[in-house]
């Protein structure tokens, strides 16, 4: 399937607002994943974490450079998804979801009940529900709770999710789809006829 053809790294988030990581030096990390600091100023720097083929989780700095960040899992990892400084939930292959509460220190494994290829992860911060899709699948775990099917309509192959600060969540799908997921339902409101591989929101809840 085409989307496995992507690099290396295939997912990249941003450390501002999340996944913020004091490294013990004078200055504050701009993302998790790495024991080297950055030069500059403390607090938040804005740097990125990214992860990749076989378990793959790269940090880099706000001055570019990278530092590998051991991960145990060894599978391939599509997209990562940060909540505030300490959260962050990575989705991947067969099944794969972990999250870490540490900001990175520990990762856990989090028993999906599937063993389809995951691309996409979003956490709605208002309610704390985690979304994840891929092939076939779409799902969402309340704060807490265990991860079930999205009911609504069929999602096909879900290549990316965005969820709103406080409106629905959106997906996009290989067959040209954008759904709309709100009152815990997914509604299929637009149809591109091309694949459509990413998907983003504005603040006031907009794709």
């Amino acid at each position: 399937m085409e989307i496995r053809t992507l690099p290396l790294l295939v997912a990249l988030a941003c450390s501002l607002p999340g996944c913020d990581r004091d490294d013990g030096d004078s200055s504050s990390s701009g993302s998790t994943g790495g024991t080297s600091g950055s030069s500059g100023s403390s607090g938040s720097t804005g740097g990125f974490w990214a992860v990749g083929q076989t378990g793959a989780m790269v940090r880099l700095s706000p001055a570019g450079e990278a530092s590998a960040y051991p991960e145990p899992f060894g599978v391939d990892l599509w997209a990562i998804a940060c909540v505030g400084s300490d959260s962050a939930w990575v989705v991947g292959a067969a099944g794969t979801v972990l999250r870490t509460g540490d900001a990175g220190a520990t990762w856990q494994p989090v028993d999906a009940g599937r063993t389809e290829d995951l691309y996409a992860v979003a956490v709605a911060e208002a309610s704390g529900t985690v979304f994840v899709g891929g092939d076939g699948v779409l799902l969402a775990a309340p704060a807490g709770g265990d991860f079930a099917p999205v009911p609504g309509d069929d999602p096909g192959v879900v290549t990316a999710l965005a969820a709103a600060p406080a409106g629905p969540v959106y997906a996009t799908t290989t067959d040209g789809g954008v759904l709309r997921i709100a009152g815990g339902v997914a509604d299929r409101v637009f149809d591109a006829g091309t694949a459509l591989h990413g998907v983003a929101t504005a603040d006031a809840g907009n794709v």
